[in-house]
């Protein structure tokens, strides 16, 4: 009994893929931007009071904007 094995050729991304790639992360990162700002819009019209109620300062307002998590 013989056995063939055919090995095809390693698929090297076409152009086309390549490209949709990076336009899919660009607008991956676009939307994670938008969500940043947005966090970031709502939490610096919170007052002082209102912010350190959710254990922030308004110094810690873009860390907390870009990480989307809350002091604990």
């Amino acid at each position: 009994m013989s056995i063939i094995t055919l090995n095809s050729p390693a698929r090297s991304a076409s152009p086309f893929r390549k490209v949709f790639q990076v336009f899919a992360e660009f607008v991956e990162g676009a939307r994670e931007a938008r969500a940043i700002a947005t966090r970031y819009e709502s939490l610096s019209r919170l007052s002082d009071n209102q912010l350190a109620q959710r254990g922030l300062t308004r110094n810690e307002v873009p860390q907390a904007a870009v990480t989307g998590r809350l002091p604990v």
